[in-house]
């Protein structure tokens, strides 16, 4: 719609000649927004495909600005990351909760026949502690 709203021409066919315009226009519009611009580039390019018409140069385009989205997604995660030690301390940290539970539950077997608050965190902290994460479908099985 930006296209078709910036350039005002009612032939698709048209418009899609524009092609160099088309990229300008876009970028300048979205500037620095590279993961808006890679989307933006193809949703044109899917213009062209319904019109089986082909785009090089857009396809190029679009993959330079995949790459670029992936390598900006790559130095997020790596900032994101915690460090090991910080994942160990709140292993330890279950583990004693864990333990605590354990307890709790030998002294009182109420808490897994009235399937309390604590049961069900027993059993969480038991299948986080011995498999690790679980996707939802290997937890039922």
């Amino acid at each position: 719609m930006d296209v078709f709203n910036h350039f005002k021409l009612n032939n698709i066919n048209q418009l899609l000649t524009l092609k160099k315009d088309i990229i300008n226009f876009i970028q300048t519009k979205y500037n620095k927004k590279t993961s808006t611009l890679k989307t933006k580039f193809c949703c044109i390019y899917k213009c062209y495909k319904i019109l089986n018409l082909e785009s090089n140069f857009l396809k190029k385009k679009i993959d330079e600005y995949k790459t670029q989205t992936c390598i900006e997604l790559d130095k997020t995660k790596e900032s994101n990351k915690k460090d090991e030690n910080d994942g160990i301390e709140k292993i330890e940290e279950f583990k004693k909760h864990y333990e605590n539970l354990h307890q709790q539950i030998k002294n009182d077997t109420s808490i897994l026949t009235n399937w309390t608050q604590k049961a069900q965190l027993y059993c969480g902290l038991k299948l986080y502690l011995e498999y690790g994460n679980l996707r939802s479908s290997e937890i039922i099985k």
